[in-house]
């Protein structure tokens, strides 16, 4: 995994980050890529929101964009909510 751009953002109360992720098999998902964000950034899960996942025909490589907020309440004011739905684990709504 490589950081290609890691820029706090003060005025949004997040941390943007654009990483590069090597992955032989198919594109990831959005949950292995927030638990690889989590895992390199040592954040919590549950504030981070992936926007992007995106690749390239014939490339291995996967460009995640995410954000890592500092709070709930931040979150849920600032993220578009159609990317919030997107998400949330399976999980998380048998939960609720």
């Amino acid at each position: 995994m490589e950081v290609k751009s890691d820029f706090e953002n003060k005025l949004l109360g997040r941390r943007e980050v654009k990483l590069t992720i090597e992955n032989a098999a198919a594109t990831i998902t959005r949950v292995e890529a927030k638990a690889q964000v989590v895992k390199k950034f040592d954040a919590e899960e549950d504030l981070v929101i992936i926007e992007n996942i995106g690749s390239r025909y014939g490339n291995a490589n996967v460009t995640v964009t995410a954000s890592i907020y500092d709070n709930k309440e931040t979150l849920e004011k600032v993220t578009a909510k159609h990317i919030a739905k997107r998400n949330v684990t399976k999980a998380d709504e048998a939960e609720e």
